[in-house]
């Protein structure tokens, strides 16, 4: 016999305290690893994934960082420009670099004809921590974005900060900047 489902709690079943008309659907995947040891499945499963977020109704794509697995092959490259024009041009797509990420790979130009990967789609690259503002749904999205803090470039803002500075500093004050611009936002009116 299965065991049921136990209720939601209350709180979970009152009514969303936005109304539906201003409210945005976001699609956030991370660690999509393109290019990874089980390709085929992951090509399979992020075609599925994309099409899903798309049918949903997604107003935007957020994808926080290990798009490849390593640096890309010029296939996996070509893979993610048929996944980033597979979303209608009004849907935002946002995507940052992790720590599987090679340097600038995301922003770099491509194998195929010397253009970007996002050349010309509604898409957003963002390799340094800062806060973006997306337009959606005819609302503004203020999202804080903090790809890896790779240690090449922890090195290059420790090398501009006074002597006695540990990377530790370094990555403290990329949070309180990013806190900084986020509490500037003044959000809808």
């Amino acid at each position: 016999a299965s065991i049921p489902s136990p209720e939601p709690a209350p709180s979970a079943r009152t009514a969303h305290p936005f109304p539906k008309e201003s409210s945005m659907k976001i699609a956030l995947a991370g660690d999509l690893h393109i290019d990874g040891s089980k390709k085929a499945t992951c090509e399979r499963v992020l075609r599925a994934m994309y099409a899903d977020m798309v049918a949903r109704g997604a107003d935007a794509i957020i994808i926080p960082g290990d798009v490849y697995d390593a640096l890309p092959s010029p296939l996996a490259q070509l893979f993610l420009r048929e996944l980033v024009a597979s979303v209608p041009p009004d849907v935002k797509q946002l995507y940052m670099p992790g720590n599987h990420d090679a340097e600038h790979v995301l922003g770099v130009v491509d194998a195929f004809g010397g253009r970007s990967v996002f050349a010309g789609e509604s898409v957003t690259v963002m390799e340094t921590p800062r806060a973006v503002d997306l337009e959606v749904a005819d609302h503004v999205l203020r999202v804080a974005c903090l790809p890896d803090l790779r240690a090449t470039w922890i090195k290059k803002r420790l090398a501009t900060m006074p002597k006695g500075t540990t990377a530790l500093d370094v990555a403290l004050g990329v949070l309180d900047d990013l806190a900084a611009r986020m509490e500037d936002f003044a959000g809808p009116t």
